[in-house]
C-alpha cells in the first residue's frame, strides 16, 4: 500500500490514497509531496521538509494527536521534556475482511449483522503485517454475498478503514506494568519479598510495580502471524515512572 507524504500543502500529513493527497496539493503554491512504501518513511519526509510553523500545528501539547482530514493515516505523539523527539504509533489504513454469515441472519437486519460481526471479528486482533487493529473507523463497502456451494452460508466481502497500532524500534510509548524483569535503571533494585514484587530506587522514593504507568523506549520487536512482541527499556532520558 502506498503512503503519500504532504510536507507542504493545505494540510500537512500522511495519506493512504492519492485522491486525499491530491486534494491537499492541487493548486497549492510550492506544494511538496512524495509517495512511500511505509507510513514511517512518509513521516520522516514530512519531518525533514515541512516548515516549523506548520509543523507545530500537528501537536496538541502532550497528546498523541494530529490534524486529520479524510484518510490521514498517522497520529503523532510528543512527550514532556523532549518535544523534538516523537514516533508514530497509530495510523489508519484501508483493509478487507470476509464475513461468513449463517442463513438464519438473512432478513431486514442483514447489513447491520454484517457490520456487527466485522467489529467483533477484527477489533483487537493482530496481524504481523499491519499490527493490532484498535478500532474500525468506517465501513466503505459491503460487497454482494457469495453463496457457499452445499452449505447455505454466504460470504460478504467488506472494505473498511481501521486504526492499527504497530510498535517500531526506537518508539517512546506509555504502558502499564504487568511484570518486571530487565532493562531497569541501575539505581533501582528488585524487591522480591514485597507483595506485589517491585523495583525500588535506593532512596525508596521511586517504586515501579504492577499496574503502574511508565514511559519506555522500544529497543526490539519480534513479529509472528498472530502477534507482535516488543522489548522496552527505561534507561534513557525522560523515561520511567509516570504515575502509580
Amino acid at each position: 500500500m502506498p503512503y503519500y507524504a504532504v510536507a507542504n500543502g493545505r494540510r500537512i500529513g500522511v495519506y493512504d490514497n492519492w485522491e486525499d493527497c491530491k486534494e491537499q496539493v492541487n493548486g497549492y503554491s510550492y506544494n511538496n509531496y512524495r509517495k512511500f512504501d511505509t507510513p514511517d518513511q512518509a513521516w520522516d519526509y514530512v519531518d525533514q521538509h515541512s516548515s516549523k510553523g506548520k509543523h507545530e500545528k500537528l501537536f496538541d501539547r502532550n497528546k498523541a494527536v494530529a490534524c486529520r482530514n479524510g484518510n490521514q493515516v498517522a497520529i503523532r505523539g510528543n512527550y514532556q521534556g523532549e518535544t523534538s523527539r516523537y514516533r508514530r504509533t497509530d495510523y489508519t489504513i484501508s483493509l478487507e475482511h470476509e464475513i461468513l454469515l449463517h442463513p438464519r441472519y438473512f432478513g431486514p437486519q442483514l447489513l447491520d449483522t454484517v457490520k456487527q460481526k466485522l467489529y467483533t471479528e477484527v477489533e483487537g486482533t493482530c496481524t504481523g503485517k499491519y499490527g493490532f487493529v484498535v478500532a474500525v473507523t468506517t465501513i466503505d463497502n459491503i460487497g454482494a454475498g457469495i453463496i457457499q456451494p452445499g452449505q447455505g452460508f454466504v460470504v460478504y466481502p467488506v472494505k473498511y478503514k481501521a486504526i492499527v497500532f504497530r510498535p517500531f524500534k526506537g518508539e517512546v510509548l506509555d504502558a502499564i506494568v504487568t511484570q518486571v524483569n530487565k532493562s531497569i535503571p541501575e539505581d533501582m533494585q528488585f524487591c522480591p519479598n514485597v507483595n506485589p514484587a517491585c523495583y525500588k530506587s535506593k532512596e525508596e522514593d521511586v517504586v515501579i510495580q504492577a499496574d503502574d504507568e511508565i514511559r519506555l523506549k522500544i529497543v526490539g520487536t519480534r513479529v509472528d502471524a498472530t502477534g507482535i512482541f516488543a522489548i522496552g527499556t527505561l534507561m534513557d532520558d525522560y523515561l520511567g515512572l509516570v504515575c502509580n
